[in-house]
């Protein structure tokens, strides 16, 4: 994984810690968000913009991290429960879906 996907990873473990579920959903935006804007510092998303003035958002760094981090996740929790990643992420589906 590239440095960058690295650390965008280690934030968005920075965001889940930040959210906390007793506190009032607009403190948790906030808190959250603050630890997003670190992505920006470590270039894990970049802006592009043609010479004809289209924009382009690159995001591979972000996804790459937080893919990475996510497939770990899933085989934790699989070996955890003795079942397959599948069943895991249709249940991550389902609750995504609620």
């Amino acid at each position: 994984m590239p440095e960058i996907g690295r650390q965008a990873a280690h934030i968005l473990l920075d965001a889940v810690i930040a959210f906390e579920s007793g506190r009032d959903q607009e403190d948790n935006v906030v808190a959250m968000n603050l630890a997003l804007q670190r992505l920006d510092d470590v270039g894990a998303v970049d802006v592009l913009t043609s010479p004809s003035g289209d924009i382009t958002l690159e995001v591979s760094n972000l996804a790459g991290g937080a893919v990475v981090a996510l497939n770990w996740l899933i085989e934790q929790l699989a070996f955890r429960e003795v079942t397959d990643r599948e069943v895991v992420i249709a249940r991550l589906r389902e609750f995504l879906d609620q």
